[in-house]
């Protein structure tokens, strides 16, 4: 969401007094999904990871897209800025328009780049947002990567307040003091461990809210693969290896070294600790995860589409053949289009 649309969504949220929020990173946000006929017909490139892809355009057809499409503007730069029509074609903006006729508000909470932890929070940080006015909410959440942790950036754009580190090394983009935090949590404090239990907490702030605000929960992760028990609990009984400087080395798996971790366990772990773990685990809203088309994610849903489907990351830099995956390896619009398809059918089937 952008500061420029709550004055729209207060006055939609007073005329349907219904919400649908969207909660998770650029598949979310609605990166890459330019409207359908533009992307099946125009040259896109990929620069690198992170950066979105990018249209190749003579002057007259950068012209006539301007005239022709009211949701694209230039930046500073003097690009075309794609962010408004891949809002406009997000999920949850189609699930309220299309297939709900405007009688729900879209709000969308996705954020490019950016964890669990970051989006959630935006539940408290927009005052002006009057979601008192909804006597009814549901809520989507495409979890993102468990192994984003974001935390408070310095500057605050009208979109997002947070800035996030991954858990891997040598960010040219960055110097000084924020590329050693970067380098540091890579090394001291990132572990899927750590991770997991991260990501357990978030579910609890989100499911908590839900359940304060009488909002219904709907999960489909968005492209991370982990979100099932049997891999948490997993994660949870993993061995953290780290050397001298306690400088992460691996994770030893469970059951890889029968006696070599049993030694390790009678050490370092209290009786009961694997019961304890799968405790935890099963505090996530397991009843609330949806799987559309029997996918577990919505990359998958929409790989699921190609006549012989590979990881949606093998589609980075080229797209899938029948457009399901972008250049930038993000569902297209018509990705979009059939989550909110499956959205919907969830809903009425269970709510309706």
């Amino acid at each position: 969401m952008f500061h420029h649309q709550i004055k729209q969504i207060n006055n939609d949220l007073k005329r349907t007094k219904r919400a649908i929020i969207s909660f998770g990173c650029s598949f979310v946000e609605g990166q890459g999904a330019v409207d359908q006929d533009l992307y099946e017909t125009m040259e896109w490139d990929m620069e690198k990871i992170g950066i979105p892809m990018a249209a190749n355009l003579t002057l007259k057809e950068k012209s006539k897209l301007l005239r022709t499409r009211s949701e694209l503007y230039t930046g500073l730069d003097g690009n075309i800025v794609w962010d408004k029509m891949e809002q406009k074609n997000a999920f949850v903006n189609v699930l309220c328009k299309k297939y709900y006729g405007n009688s729900w508000t879209p709000i969308n909470f996705g954020i490019r780049g950016r964890g669990n932890r970051a989006s959630i929070r935006n539940l408290y940080y927009w005052p002006e947002l009057q979601l008192k006015r909804a006597k009814e909410i549901i809520v989507v959440w495409a979890p993102s990567g468990m192994e984003r942790y974001d935390f408070v950036n310095d500057v605050f754009d009208e979109h997002n307040m947070f800035t996030t580190v991954w858990p891997h090394k040598n960010q040219d983009h960055l110097q000084g003091p924020r590329k050693q935090l970067w380098d540091a949590y890579a090394d001291a404090v990132y572990t899927e461990k750590q991770a997991v239990l991260e990501t357990i907490a978030t579910a609890l702030e989100l499911k908590n809210w839900c359940n304060a605000h009488n909002a219904k929960l709907i999960i489909t992760p968005a492209f991370d693969e982990g979100y099932t028990k049997k891999n948490m609990v997993q994660r949870l009984n993993d061995i953290v290896m780290r050397n001298g400087n306690n400088v992460l080395q691996r994770h030893f798996r469970s059951g890889e070294n029968i006696m070599k971790e049993t030694l390790i366990r009678k050490k370092n772990y209290y009786a009961g600790y694997s019961d304890s773990m799968a405790k935890i685990v099963d505090q996530w809203p397991w009843q609330d995860m949806f799987r559309p088309q029997d996918q577990l994610t919505f990359a998958q849903l929409c790989t699921k589409q190609e006549k012989n489907p590979q990881h949606f990351w093998e589609y980075s830099g080229k797209g899938s053949p029948n457009d399901w995956i972008t250049v930038c390896a993000h569902p297209s619009a018509k990705g979009h289009d059939l989550f909110a398809e499956e959205i919907y059918k969830k809903i009425e089937g269970v709510y309706g």
